[in-house]
């Protein structure tokens, strides 16, 4: 299995995976697989500002088992929110098809995710999500991965609720470090101080 960024050429088979797994979408939703691959055109980058969008990236894990014919087993994307674009990346569409469940495909393409916001020096990778049985193994996938529920509201006209969710990409204690002097911070780090505090062997 590989995770690479969405392609012209693998759009339809992510398009498919989504319907079938998202079978209920907004139309910013609708429209974001198309819209990350055709940004420069003017309705995509109207419906971005409308949104409060920023650079929207998917990726697809591809099931290459036969070259010829490559098939999309599962996508991720992150964007920037407007709102809080300086401290988070936000989850766009996790899916993974329904054919493909049960084989880890999903905690990969969420690690890669955590990796990139990680990467991008984030403090926190959030999502929402909903209280629809269809997306129940989400949810245990994001307790054990360690999203915390940050806020719920019900959906209106849907007998479901919105859940939003955050994971804290950098723990306290680094954070705290980052606010004091670097005189503190060059007594405080040294290699038996690490280990103690992340709690390691």
């Amino acid at each position: 299995m590989l995770i690479q960024p969405l392609s012209h050429v693998m759009l339809h088979g992510a398009i498919s995976v989504l319907d079938r797994t998202f079978p209920s979408k907004t139309i910013f939703e609708q429209m974001s697989l198309r819209a990350c691959l055709n940004r420069d055109k003017f309705l995509y980058r109207l419906g971005f500002l409308i949104a409060g969008v920023q650079q929207l990236n998917y990726w697809v894990a591809v099931d290459d088992r036969e070259p010829q014919s490559p098939q999309v087993a599962g996508l991720i994307g992150l964007y920037n929110h407007r709102e809080d674009a300086d401290e988070a990346l936000w989850i766009a569409m996790f899916c993974v098809d329904p054919a493909y469940r049960g084989q880890g495909i999903g905690k990969d393409l969420l690690n890669f995710a955590i990796n990139k916001a990680k990467l991008a020096g984030k403090h926190y990778l959030r999502l929402y999500t909903s209280t629809d049985p269809n997306e129940a193994k989400a949810q245990t996938i994001y307790d054990k991965v360690g999203f915390r529920i940050i806020d719920r509201r019900p959906i209106p006209g849907e007998p479901c609720d919105r859940i939003y969710r955050e994971l804290d990409l950098q723990p306290n204690v680094l954070r705290s470090l980052r606010s004091t002097g670097p005189q503190l911070q060059s007594s405080l780090i040294n290699p038996l101080w690490v280990r103690a505090v992340l709690q390691l062997p």
